[in-house]
């Protein structure tokens, strides 16, 4: 019996062909996975340990996070030009993340004073404003606004899509608010040191302002420090208008004053060296194929991905 169909009368109907990122790519990836699990597990013993060494574990993980993110900018500078259409990898992707990281790094030594009571208050002044400054440019890098000239529009567009709406970008937000408070309320205890009980009323007023302006949906990341700040601040107005008002009576400078008074941001954690990759990942072949492993090792050159 003849076939009810045949060769001529068949359609092959290819599926839609999705594009697969480069295997740089996804090793790229899995390395950015690494360095944000390490800052979550960080995060994450910050939260539940009582130890009072907890804020070194967590300055030793986002320095190590750090570290990897800074092996992985170095990369990107060949990968950029494969999958510059994503903008996971993407050099201004990556830089926001270690300016972010840097910024947490300040701010960690800020949560670690307030519970320890250690350094001085014009010290951490400085400190908490180069932490607000690293959180500003880090929202920067992430929306792309110092992307340079030579990627696509596509590029810059998918960045300045990266962070619009999201937690991160909430975060940023109110890191550097909460960053500027501390500083605020740190160049308050300076001044009223010094006598400039005045001034010091201003710097607290202004610090109120900053903590205020942190969003209710992302105060809940920097909770329950927000809290005690918040309590600080509070007191010491209290006292230091009592004082102003009883012996000192000085003027109250306007916010703009004050803000020409700000000292200049102090870095006090170095950048940290490059990550160097375990033995495992430093060579992979070029190439796979169902070819003889044999013939492929004498005849394939092997390239380094990492």
């Amino acid at each position: 019996m003849k076939a009810a169909t045949s060769s001529k009368h068949i359609r092959v109907v290819e599926p839609p062909r999705v594009e697969v990122a480069s295997f740089e790519y996804e090793r790229g990836m899995t390395v950015l996975t690494y360095a944000l699990a390490i800052i979550a597990f960080g995060e994450k013993t910050l939260k539940q340990s009582e130890s009072p060494e907890k804020w070194k574990l967590m300055s030793n993980k986002l320095m190590q996070a750090e570290s990897v993110l800074r092996y992985l900018a170095e990369q990107n500078v060949g990968l950029a030009n494969d999958i510059g259409n994503i903008p996971d990898l993407h050099p201004s992707t990556i830089s926001g993340l270690i300016t972010m990281v840097s910024g947490s790094l300040h701010l960690n030594i800020i949560y670690k004073s307030q519970a320890q009571g250690s350094a001085s208050s014009s010290l951490l002044s400085r400190v908490s404003l180069y932490a607000a400054e690293k959180f500003g440019t880090a929202s920067q890098l992430f929306s792309g606004i110092n992307h340079s000239g030579s990627g696509s529009n596509g590029n810059k567009k998918l960045l300045t899509n990266l962070l619009p709406n999201n937690g991160l970008s909430q975060w940023l937000k109110a890191a550097r608010n909460f960053s500027i408070a501390y500083a605020e309320k740190y160049m308050a205890d300076t001044s009223q040191q010094k006598g400039e009980v005045g001034l010091a009323i201003a710097y607290l007023q202004n610090a109120k302002e900053a903590l205020n302006a942190v969003e209710d949906t992302s105060k809940v990341y920097l909770q329950p420090m927000a809290g005690k700040l918040k309590g600080y601040i509070d007191e010491s107005q209290t006292l230091f208008k009592a004082e102003n008002d009883r012996i000192a009576f000085q003027p109250i400078p306007n916010s703009s004053e004050v803000e020409h008074n700000w000292p200049s941001g102090r870095e006090v954690v170095p950048n940290q060296p490059t990550w160097v990759p375990p033995v495992s990942l430093l060579r992979v072949q070029n190439e796979y194929s169902i070819a003889d492993p044999q013939e492929e090792s004498n005849n394939k050159p092997r390239r380094e991905y990492f």
